[in-house]
């Protein structure tokens, strides 16, 4: 079924930790260190609530995949599409997918201009680093939580040791560096091109940058006149 045919019924029902859903994907940030290297040891919802309980809570969290994001395909992102969907439709206002930097964008893209819907809030996150002590990834899903918690409408990607981008102006550009004579993956990965980063967290909040707020405020304008023509059509 195609994602553009779902028809969204809006629900005042709020299940879980205010009205927000987890869709877990795979990727580094879900991975942990072994003898060969990074790899899906445990599921992706116990590695939350090992290293964030505090940002998971008794939110409801769904495991589509266990995977890294170079396997990810069109039939994968369809899946957290549909996830997404079926989350709606429960009464969740706002949705953070976790999965790995690689295809990102790709997904990032995928999500921002197929899904069938634009009240809603939806957050992709991922790390450089697998999830625990000194990860980029604790920082990242901070960020994810509170701007889902403020519930922005639209989709961002959530990268950089908490930067808030725009979803289709995300592009990963760097993955590694040298530091100290090593070759490290580089936590700031990601950029905004041609669009300015619009938030970046700030004492457990995401704050808005000046050029981000403005550019907010474009986007938001565009939607209600997009909102007015699609009823009065």
């Amino acid at each position: 079924m195609a994602i553009t045919s779902y028809a969204v019924e809006k629900s005042t029902e709020q299940r879980g930790h205010r009205g927000i859903q987890f869709h877990l994907a795979g990727g580094t940030i879900l991975s942990e260190p072994t003898p060969y290297g990074l790899m899906p040891v445990s599921s992706g919802e116990e590695l939350l609530r090992r290293y964030a309980p505090e940002i998971v809570g008794d939110a409801c969290v769904t495991q589509l995949k266990q995977m890294d994001s170079t396997d990810m395909h069109f039939e994968d992102y369809k899946k957290v599409a549909e996830s997404i969907v079926g989350g709606v439709r429960n009464g969740h206002k706002s949705h953070i997918v976790v999965q790995g930097t690689d295809t990102m964008p790709y997904g990032a893209a995928f999500l921002s201009l197929r899904l069938p819907f634009k009240d809603y809030h939806v957050g992709i996150v991922g790390s450089m680093y697998p999830i625990g002590e000194g990860s980029d990834a604790l920082c990242n899903l901070r960020a994810a939580f509170a701007a889902a918690e403020q519930g922005w409408p639209g989709t961002y990607v959530i990268m950089n040791n908490g930067e808030v981008l725009r979803a289709s102006r995300a592009v990963k550009t760097r993955a590694n560096k040298v530091f100290r004579g090593e070759i490290v993956p580089e936590v700031h990965s990601f950029q905004s091109l041609h669009y300015p980063v619009l938030a970046r967290l700030s004492d457990g909040s995401v704050e808005y940058t000046r050029r981000g707020k403005s550019a907010q405020k474009r986007f938001l304008k565009r939607k209600e006149r997009d909102d007015f023509l699609r009823t009065s059509l």
